[in-house]
Formats: C-alpha cells, structure tokens, sequence
C-alpha cells in the first residue's frame, strides 16, 4: 500500500466519524508528512490534521497555505 493510499484512507475515516477516530490514533507521525514530495500526500496529511485539531475555515486555509502552493492547493480541489 502507497503512503498516497493510507492517507486518503485515513482522511475518508475522518470524514466519515472524526470524534471516533481521532481518539483511536497517535496523530504525531503525521506531522513529518506534511514535507514529503508528495503534493497529495501533503494535501491528504494537512486535511487529517486540521480535522483532528478542529481548526476552523480559515484556520484550515492559513494552514493549507504553509504547506501547499496555490497551484498544489488547487490541484488537490480538482
């Protein structure tokens, strides 16, 4: 399985039932994805965190845009 599968996975788990899963994992090795090479992964990695640390819109914006360029952030909308 691909790095690109597990966290497309995890980001459906979480989108599915975030209060149940996000107690269930140790999120801190997700930290580390967020400057893998990967523009998907990363995308996939900043979702599952701003929904485990219930950021806000516009936290969830600012923080997208650390991690992505607005080409990349764009890409993954697509």
């Amino acid at each position: 399985m691909k790095l690109r599968d597990l966290m497309g996975a995890t980001l459906r788990f979480l989108q599915s039932d975030c209060a149940k899963f996000r107690m269930l994992w140790d999120w801190s090795p997700c930290v580390s994805q967020l400057l893998t090479s990967d523009v998907i992964v990363r995308g996939y990695t900043a979702q599952c965190l701003a929904l485990v640390s219930h950021m806000t819109d516009n936290q969830k914006t600012i923080f997208q845009r650390k991690v992505l360029t607005s080409d990349e952030i764009l890409h993954m909308k697509l």
